[in-house]
């Protein structure tokens, strides 16, 4: 199965029909990565884990690990490379402090759009989200990933967030399916926070 970049701006489907390629030609890579993704999205719900704690320790994990290092296996793998796992996760420490830059910087616009209304948290969370790409692959610095993103987003910013959320739709559901499954077989777990987890 071969990939090839386009230089040009794709239609949505066209960029989730490529996204869908390139995991089943990384699966092997990546496998490891994406069970990690999902399993500390349904941790949460099982362990009826803080808010606080979740947004502190597995957000973070994903923006500046999990997702980058997803990101630069994909790439290796679009462009003929063979890259292992640890080689990836390696790539992406190496890269951390500008990821962790492009990290705070990309929160206090989407808290700062969030105390204005949910719109314009909306509109900075989509428009700055190439951040991390353009970290991993073009060697920015954060403050100078998240200026890009947005310049190359913008007359793109509808196609990017169709694109962005269509993928992300069963998300919900398998939430709630979770949550369901739990609450029905009573499955109790102690709940974490912050204070807990550091005894």
């Amino acid at each position: 199965m071969n990939f090839t970049y386009s230089h040009k701006p794709q239609d949505v489907f066209r960029n989730i029909q490529n996204a869908t390629k390139l995991t089943i030609m990384g699966i092997g890579t990546i496998t490891p990565l994406l069970i990690a993704l999902l399993a500390t999205s349904i941790f949460p719900i099982v362990y009826k884990i803080d808010i606080k704690f979740y947004l502190f320790y597995f957000v973070f994990l994903h923006q500046l690990i999990t997702f980058p290092a997803i990101l630069n296996s994909m790439h290796a793998i679009a462009t003929g490379e063979k890259i292992t796992l640890y080689q990836s996760l390696k790539s992406t420490f190496k890269k951390f402090g500008p990821l962790f830059d492009g990290y705070f910087r990309w929160n206090i616009l989407v808290l700062t759009g969030l105390i204005c209304f949910i719109i314009p948290a909306l509109i900075f969370y989509i428009s700055t989200i190439f951040y991390v790409p353009l970290i991993m692959l073009e060697g920015n610095s954060g403050k100078a990933a998240v200026g890009k993103s947005g310049s190359l987003i913008w007359g793109f910013w509808g196609k990017t967030c169709l694109t962005y959320f269509i993928p992300a739709l069963p998300l919900p559901i398998l939430y709630f399916v979770c949550r369901y499954f739990v609450e029905s077989y009573h499955i109790s777990k102690p709940t974490l926070s912050i204070c807990t987890a550091h005894k």
